[in-house]
């Protein structure tokens, strides 16, 4: 078997090791390879599922430099599982099969990466819509709102432009959850891990499920 489809046999395996998948500094290749690309992204964000459903599995795993994936690939792969775990009110919908629309700010690399995860993938009976934002006021009619650190400097506009309405904020701003995120990416002995808000997800209108908090490196109540 090839490294890399070792790899993601290991990891559809070893959930625990997707928990904090080892990140590669490399920079992603532009274009994707099309379909591989696709094969490899869903592979890891299908293993995050399995994280969740076997959390006991104890199996080590060896994964190699050049099989691992990039930063953004991982976050995108968390993006697409944490959208399976948080219920957001069913009037944020315009019909019962209407797209969970995810906006990316700040970096078209990883509005890529995402894309390409969950084209043809459902979440809840539903499609995920990813767009890539440029103003706090296009937040309307988002569910979930990824600010990247090529927009820490407008921060403090995108949370504020999600005051009141039933937005997911997701950052990998340092001490995201402190500016007010409800969730945020770290990095930690370079695996990526996540911390949550319950209050912040709770003030938008939007549940995090115990599960999803059961895997959080941290915590806030």
């Amino acid at each position: 078997m090839s490294g890399t489809g070792a790899t993601i046999a290991g990891l559809m395996t070893e959930p625990a090791a997707v928990m904090g998948l080892a990140l590669s500094r490399r920079r992603p290749c532009r274009p994707l390879a099309g379909s591989a690309a696709w094969r490899r992204l869903a592979a890891w964000s299908a293993s995050l599922l399995l994280m969740c459903c076997a959390a006991g599995a104890s199996a080590q795993v060896a994964a190699t430099p050049a099989s691992a994936p990039t930063v953004d690939e991982a976050k995108a792969a968390h993006l697409h599982r944490f959208a399976g775990f948080v219920e957001w009110p069913a009037a944020s919908f315009s019909s019962p099969d209407a797209p969970i629309v995810v906006g990316v700010v700040g970096s078209p690399s990883l509005h890529k990466d995402l894309s390409l995860v969950v084209a043809g993938r459902l979440v809840q009976n539903r499609a995920i819509q990813v767009v890539e934002l440029s103003e706090p006021r296009q937040v309307a009619g988002v569910h979930m709102l990824m600010i990247t650190r090529g927009a820490a400097k407008r921060a403090s506009e995108w949370l504020a432009a999600c005051k009141g309405q039933p937005v997911l904020t997701v950052t990998d701003i340092p001490q995201g959850l402190e500016r007010g995120a409800a969730l945020g990416f770290v990095e930690t002995e370079g695996r990526l891990r996540f911390e949550a808000s319950v209050p912040a997800a709770e003030g938008a209108g939007v549940r995090l499920s115990s599960r999803l908090l059961s895997l959080a490196e941290r915590v806030v109540k």
